[in-house]
């Protein structure tokens, strides 16, 4: 077995339409350096809407925009691309060549409804993939590649299978900041909003 992994929080979302503030929280605060302050899901919804108030769906993109750590490179959802991703190898000139990072997904269902959940781990031998899924926070769940792509419903059975849309990279800043010594790497004070 060739697992390959990314360590990873899996904070359980704190509203019923913050799954995007949850993975978007959920990246940033597992990869930051012990120097750094976490960010809440709140601080992250407050970035993207202005309101912490708010419990609206939103852009995963956005978040992560926002919090310094997107890929500029979504990709479509193949084995290749998270294999990529957890080895260290992104796109061709990615900056963070070496670093190991989680990869999004967007699931939409029936209605449509859209849902944010993050890939941990994969065996590249099996193609099972681990997700971490904010709707229940807690450790990741195994799945078969083509049940999780094509059929999901762990979190939100109710609402049917949902098939996943596309990826979007995250990007290791501090990594990034450390090896290449890139400007990306500057952070913002978040101690008034983070709540």
């Amino acid at each position: 077995m060739a697992l390959l992994q990314v360590p990873f929080t899996n904070s359980r979302q704190k509203k019923a339409f913050w799954c995007w503030a949850a993975v978007a929280a959920n990246c940033y605060n597992s990869m930051r350096p012990e120097t750094v302050e976490p960010v809440s899901q709140c601080y992250v919804v407050t970035l993207v809407e202005s309101n912490c108030a708010a419990d609206e769906p939103d852009s995963l993109s956005w978040a992560l925009y926002y919090l310094g750590i997107i890929d500029d490179q979504s990709a479509s959802p193949r084995v290749a691309v998270v294999e990529d991703e957890f080895e260290g190898f992104g796109e061709e000139f990615d900056p963070d060549e070496g670093v190991a990072e989680p990869v999004c997904a967007e699931i939409e269902f029936p209605g449509p409804a859209f849902h944010e959940v993050a890939i941990t781990a994969i065996d590249t031998v099996t193609e099972h993939v681990w997700i971490a899924d904010p709707y229940i926070g807690g450790p990741p769940v195994e799945f078969d590649w083509n049940d999780f792509v094509n059929r999901y419903n762990y979190a939100m059975a109710s609402e049917g299978r949902g098939t996943v849309q596309n990826f979007q990279r995250v990007v290791n800043k501090w990594a990034v900041a450390a090896g290449l010594g890139s400007e990306n790497g500057t952070d913002t004070d978040i101690s008034s909003i983070n709540a």
